[in-house]
């Protein structure tokens, strides 16, 4: 069966299904009800105008396979304690190219480095051992939405270059995030401990602690799914660390992811949270404006201080008026004069 009668066949909620909410040709996709982020609706449309003919898989969950032989090496026991159908991939874009080739590419949500590394463990998981991608491993991509506006040109790659394989290609998407196992490792490792060191402040944030949990529980075991696959996967390792004896190499693997940093399930449940500080920081914040504005203040009784110096020289233009008034008696006192000599001579 081909890789894309595989993926029709799951049925969407359109269908009853409980496992996709959409399943069925871009188009119909782009143009149906379903609430699509600009962003994403514009990257799609590209890729619709170039290969009309392509499907996508919204909304897709599932299980983690327990029963596969690399998650009963790891043997984290707590995966099982997942809700049924736990994990959600956000995008699955496939159809068959010119030269007669599928392609699927899976899109996870995120843009951050830690979700393409939780993103490389989904595609782990849907291609291993009874995964529902396991026969169509050679033709699948992962990649996050942070790669969104270069989707079509990763599927202009493969449809232009029959030779190019998924492998390689995959590789070179991983030198954007990591430059070798080494570094892949420290990263994870940093990754899981940071995720340990804030269970209880996560605890506190949140009013269903399971929340929390499951979402730490499913991504600790991404992590380990990501550094075993890619510690069993690598030759130098094999050759070097355990002299090409592949029972070595396991056992070497397993030790590596079992050292990684987590917490328990019962003790998650067990753990006190710590409830964040009430909002504190927002009046410790405002009083820096009132402590600014002061200074306005302290420079505008300046101006008051030159002020001043007007009225102390206006106040000598009294002292020239009253010089006036001194000249001005003169004249009433030739007026009496007259009115009385006029007065004498009219007696």
């Amino acid at each position: 069966m081909s890789t894309i009668q595989i993926l029709s066949e799951i049925e969407d909620s359109r269908k009853g299904g409980k496992t996709a909410k959409f399943n069925g040709f871009l188009e119909d996709y782009l143009h149906s009800d379903n609430p699509i982020k600009e962003e994403v609706k514009e990257s799609l449309k590209k890729v619709l105008d170039a290969y009309p003919d392509f499907r996508i898989l919204t909304d897709y969950r599932f299980n983690v396979n327990r029963d596969a032989i690399s998650n009963q090496i790891i043997r984290y026991k707590d995966v099982a304690k997942l809700p049924n159908n736990y994990y959600d991939l956000a995008l699955i874009l496939y159809g068959a190219l010119n030269n007669d080739r599928e392609l699927v590419i899976l899109i996870a949500d995120g843009t951050r480095n830690v979700d393409y590394f939780l993103a490389k463990g989904m595609y782990y998981t849907l291609t291993e051992q009874h995964g529902v991608l396991e026969s169509a491993r050679q033709e699948v991509v992962v990649v996050t939405m942070a790669h969104l506006e270069r989707l079509l040109d990763f599927i202009n790659e493969f449809n232009n270059d029959p030779r190019l394989r998924v492998a390689p290609f995959q590789r070179r998407l991983d030198k954007e995030y990591f430059s070798n196992f080494n570094d892949l490792h420290n990263q994870i490792a940093e990754m899981s401990t940071n995720i340990k060191e804030n269970v209880a402040e996560d605890l506190g944030l949140v009013r269903d602690r399971s929340l929390v949990i499951f979402r730490n529980i499913a991504s600790w075991y991404l992590f380990k799914k990501v550094l075993y696959v890619s510690y069993m996967s690598n030759k130098d390792l094999l050759n070097n660390k355990a002299q090409g004896n592949m029972k070595q190499h396991r056992n070497n693997a397993k030790t590596l992811v079992d050292a990684l940093p987590f917490v328990a399930f019962s003790e998650m449940w067990r753990m006190k949270a710590i409830k964040p500080t009430p909002i504190v920081e927002e009046p410790v914040v405002e009083p820096e404006t009132p402590v600014v504005e002061p200074e306005t203040p302290v420079v505008e009784p300046e101006t008051p201080v030159v002020e001043p110096e007007t009225p102390v020289v206006e106040p000598e233009i009294p002292v020239v008026e009253p010089e006036t008034p001194v000249v001005e008696p003169e004249t009433p006192v030739v007026e009496p004069t007259s009115e009385s000599v006029v007065e004498e001579q009219t007696e």
